[in-house]
């Protein structure tokens, strides 16, 4: 309740509650609105810069961090929304093409 609010604002926002309560939809769906209705209305470009995400998520595990790309994607994947999982020392080549969402 507390975080979409401040989230959609384009404050901060830190998510914290037991598993399974939709932490990471409350704070993701918040987001991809606010970028995607930033494009439409023209306050930043249709698509990212190379080597410049738009939002970037820290998670503090692989785990918890392929989580969340999981579903990044889910929520991207009818929309020309760019996400990307960088973990392990994985190659950032995709950045160069311009991403939307890095966790």
């Amino acid at each position: 309740k507390i975080s979409i609010p401040q989230l959609l604002s384009g404050q901060n926002s830190i998510v914290a509650e037991q598993t399974g309560s939709g932490k990471t939809l409350a704070y993701l769906l918040p987001l991809i609105e606010r970028v995607i209705g930033m494009e439409k209305n023209g306050t930043i470009s249709r698509w990212p810069r190379p080597n410049k995400p738009r939002v970037v998520v820290v998670a503090p595990t692989s785990e918890l961090a392929a989580q969340v790309k999981d579903v990044a994607y889910q929520l991207a994947q009818y929309l020309d929304f760019r996400t990307m999982c960088f973990t392990k020392g994985k190659s950032a080549d995709k950045l160069k093409e311009g991403v939307h969402l890095l966790v």
